[in-house]
């Protein structure tokens, strides 16, 4: 039967007697004080005299790496039954480690500590614990320790949440009881705890929205809490909106495998940006703007949340076997990331457009962008997809230098690119009588708990089942091309198998011209000389190979004039313009307490990519777009 929520606006739900496994670990999280950023914890659980090992949960699902954020945990006091302090020591070569030395005759241990929220790394963000006045949001693994031969699916833990008398919370976690702002859960594995993060806030600052989804026989909940009421007007347009996501990815994926799903999204412009899958919720910051100006012509399309939402099948249902060990402490092969999150990236656009979130005209220029782009990355020359992904932990901040040769976490948009590519195979292959929406069905139609571990794959998985949907492809030999070898050639091969071309022109489209406003021109100049200006004037971007690689200029250059004029990004649009004629672009440039000229050799004129239909060819972008 499904849980009854306590109220419409509040996200838990009432324990079932006598279904609950025994405790072995009690936690306790105080968050009466987060808005100063500051959670008290404490956990207990029987001990044994000698060494007690403890595990800081480090190696999180949907960070993918080991990114617990520990550096955050101060305070920290171990105690026996009887109050006494007891010694601990942080192993030398593992900071997530912590061994307490129990003594004899003690039979239990107890730690308390304190976690500083609201200050994650980059890999950290999406797992972090957040407050501001009157709400916040908390991730159970920022303040959770765990013997280290727990297994995460069978160690049973009893959690406790307080906070300020009055306030609510939205979790998937079902609440046994609640008194006074003291939230006690019923008992969850520690996988569970980890994978169910909690928005908390006062009534007035929090608000929840039942969506109108058709077709499912789940509950689906959009949660918010924000710094004030009136951020928390979702309009009724995106309302119905994301319920067509929900109802468009069940048709690509099956059917919703759960009672019931949840947004957790926390508003405020001053958060990190983030969004994070779970089995049963997501957890997701965004912009106040973004909620109360959702129904407005150029409003955001909130991407990150079909994105989440395809990952309750694509690496909650099933994932690559390499990322679920028995702990929180074991390492994980990242290598079939593009997988997991590449089939989420190719998907969460699609539904995006097939639900009327966003519009296909944008999805077409978005997908041209993204080819040019990686036409323009020579990181692609000797690091190829599968290697962003076995060393993701690295790549997911932003360099200041030569950032095309060290690529970024391209598991997720190209290997979206190979997710469509698959698409338009199939569809060619079969005469659009089948689609990768086949192999999605198929691939995901397997046994499934009510909550537990994903049924996990393997390369072989990938390519036996992509045969299965359609054998006249050879997909070993398609992944070892695009995916596992460097120098792929997917950014020309894919276009024309889509029925389309990329062919340059002289003049930008409306959405070009749009896009040289925001970027103050840096993708025009990164397309002719291969060179990205700040709005200031300073040289934010080399290509390797290119015009500007070739004169070299150096990352951190002021650029002072463009032929003879005062440097303005249209001096240098213009100076562009006129190369077929003057063969060149010279450079005023200051670096350090030099100033000296730069010739850029290059005679190409402006150039603006756009996709050209080939006449007679099927438009498979199209195909692909159409709603189910």
């Amino acid at each position: 039967m499904p849980r009854a929520a306590v109220a419409a606006t509040i996200a838990f739900f009432t324990a079932v007697a006598g279904c609950a496994a025994h405790a072995q670990m009690t936690l306790r999280a105080d968050a009466t004080d987060i808005d100063r950023s500051l959670v008290r914890a404490s956990l207990e659980l029987p001990a044994s005299p000698g060494e007690l090992d403890l595990r800081y949960v480090e190696w999180l699902p949907g960070n993918h790496n080991p990114s617990g954020p520990i550096w955050n945990v101060v305070d920290f006091f171990v105690y026996d039954g009887d109050g006494n302090a007891l010694e601990w020591d942080r192993d030398p070569r593992d900071p997530y480690r912590i061994t307490v030395r129990v003594p004899a005759g003690a039979s239990r241990v107890r730690a308390e500590y304190t976690y500083i929220a609201n200050q994650p790394w980059v890999n950290s963000r999406s797992t972090d614990t957040y407050g501001r006045p009157g709400y916040g949001g908390m991730n159970w693994n920022s303040v959770t320790f765990y013997p280290g031969d727990a297994d995460r699916d069978a160690f049973q833990v009893d959690a406790t949440l307080v906070l300020p008398d009055g306030w609510r919370i939205a979790t998937d976690l079902p609440v046994a009881r609640e008194s006074g702002g003291v939230f006690t859960f019923e008992s969850a594995s520690l996988a569970r705890l980890v994978d169910s993060p909690v928005v908390i806030g006062a009534p007035e600052q929090m608000r929840t929205y039942t969506l109108p989804v058709e077709g499912s026989d789940g509950t689906f909940y959009f949660h918010g809490a924000a710094p004030r009421a009136e951020h928390l007007e979702l309009p009724e347009s995106r309302r119905q909106e994301i319920a067509r996501v929900i109802e468009q990815a069940h048709k690509v994926f099956g059917p919703y495998p759960h009672e019931d799903y949840h947004f957790l999204v926390l508003l405020g412009d001053d958060f990190p940006g983030f969004g994070v899958e779970h089995h049963t919720s997501t957890f997701i910051d965004m912009s106040t703007t973004e909620w109360m100006n959702a129904d407005e012509p150029n409003a955001s399309t909130m991407g990150v949340v079909p994105h989440e939402y395809v990952h309750v099948w694509s690496g909650k249902l099933r994932s690559p076997e390499g990322l679920h060990g028995r702990a929180f402490h074991d390492d994980g092969d990242a290598g079939l990331l593009w997988v997991y999150e590449g089939l989420a990236s190719y998907y969460d656009s699609v539904i995006s457009v097939r639900a009327g979130l966003s519009k296909a005209d944008d999805y077409r220029h978005s997908l041209l962008r993204r080819l040019i782009g990686y036409e323009q990355q020579t990181g692609r020359a000797w690091r190829s997809v599968e290697d962003t992904a076995r060393g993701q932990r690295h790549l997911r901040a932003r360099y200041e230098l030569w950032s095309d040769r060290i690529r970024r976490q391209d598991y997720y948009s190209e290997g979206a690119l190979f997710w469509m590519l698959a698409d338009a195979t199939i569809r060619r292959g079969t005469n659009g009588e089948k689609s990768l929406d086949d192999w999605t069905i198929a691939f995901h139609s397997v046994p499934f708990d009510d909550w537990g571990s994903p049924v996990t794959y393997t390369r072989d998985d990938i390519v036996r089942s992509l045969g299965a949907v359609y054998p006249g492809a050879d997909w070993d030999a398609l992944i070892a091309r695009y995916i596992e070898s460097p120098g792929s050639t997917i950014t020309s091969d894919l276009p024309p198998l889509l029925g389309w071309r990329v062919v340059d022109e002289r003049e930008p489209t409306e959405k070009q011209k749009r896009d040289e406003g925001r970027a103050n021109h840096s993708g025009l100049f990164a397309q002719t000389l291969g060179l990205g200006v700040s709005r200031e004037g300073e040289v934010s971007r080399v290509l390797a190979g290119s015009p500007a690689d070739a004169a070299r200029l150096a990352y951190g250059m002021q650029v002072l004039a463009v032929n003879g004029n005062a440097f303005s990004a249209d001096a240098l649009r213009d100076a562009i313009e006129a190369t077929p004629e003057t063969g060149a672009v010279t450079l005023l440039v200051e670096w350090g307490e030099r100033v000296f000229p730069v010739e850029i050799a290059y005679d190409g004129g402006l150039r603006y990519p756009r996709l050209e239909a080939i006449e007679g060819e099927k438009d498979l972008i199209e195909a692909i777009l159409e709603a189910r």
